[in-house]
């Protein structure tokens, strides 16, 4: 794991997890931290250290974490499952039965859904029905999410953007996992791989949008992420149906600062 990059740090942390096959592993969902992780300050040494301090010490996390210098923390082994995030039974059977645009979560509460809160994410993701749908092969179960998949957190800089060092850190790591996995050495193709990396947002839009007072959504984890960069650092042609996104998915001009329900005062709590 120390070819991945030169700024790799290994900090598995103590407990024993469900162990799993590498050939398990067919998706790697990017998350983003939130701004919780600077605890009021700006000091970005400082979220990282807090970032560090929290997933090393709680059974909740990713596998991996990537601070705004770039460096990539691993806290727990690819062969065993990280609890980074979950398909809830209520959001899981709305998943299934299709109903699930009607409906998005705020702290914990669901409020009904307009036309315009989700069409970030049919943008994205043209001809599927639900979330549910971009894993390949389909989830059977809500636990399949966690058996089948990498978790990898990004810290965000005060205004919720991310480093030229964190791309290239990124990128490096998904060649990697791309090249070491069974199920990506064996398929390796531009049509999968936009299926198999994808964000929180992607996965559980339901508990992953912000909305803001005109009832336009947008996706908040990891939210602003450049998915045409992340892409083209693994070889991939820049036309992709993610491109643009932030065009496509953010609030009209002068209404930035009115999402409800945004990652600004987000806490790193291993689902996010």
């Amino acid at each position: 794991m120390d070819t991945i990059t030169t700024n790799f740090k290994k900090m598995i942390k103590h407990g024993t997890p469900p162990f799993r096959h590498l050939s398990d592993i067919t998706t790697v969902i990017v998350h983003c931290t939130g701004r919780g992780v600077y605890k009021g300050t700006q000091n970005e040494s400082i979220a990282s250290k807090n970032a560090v301090k929290f997933y090393s010490g709680n059974t909740i996390g990713p596998h991996f974490m990537i601070d705004t210098f770039g460096a990539v923390y691993q806290f727990v082994e690819l062969y065993h499952v990280a609890w980074h995030m979950k398909y809830g039974l209520e959001g899981w059977n709305l998943y299934q039965k299709n109903d699930w645009r009607s409906f998005y979560w705020k702290e914990n509460e669901k409020k009904p859904a307009g036309s315009k809160v989700y069409s970030w994410w049919d943008r994205r993701w043209p001809g599927l029905a639900s979330p549910t749908d971009i894993w390949v092969p389909k989830l059977g179960y809500p636990m399949d999410a966690q058996y089948r998949s990498v978790g990898i957190e990004l810290i965000p800089k005060v205004n919720l953007s991310y480093t030229d060092d964190q791309y290239r850190a990124l990128g490096d790591l998904l060649v990697w996992l791309c090249s070491n996995l069974p199920f990506f050495a064996t398929a390796y193709h531009p049509n999968l791989l936009t299926r198999a990396i994808i964000g929180h947002e992607d996965a559980h839009p339901l508990i992953r949008v912000a909305v803001n007072q005109s009832g336009i959504g947008h996706g908040w984890d990891p939210g602003p992420l450049q998915w045409d960069i992340v892409l083209y650092n693994l070889g991939m042609d820049l036309i992709d149906i993610r491109n643009g996104e932030l065009e496509i998915a953010g609030a009209p001009e002068g209404e930035e600062n009115e999402d409800e329900g945004s990652q600004n005062d987000s806490n790193a709590d291993g689902q996010g």
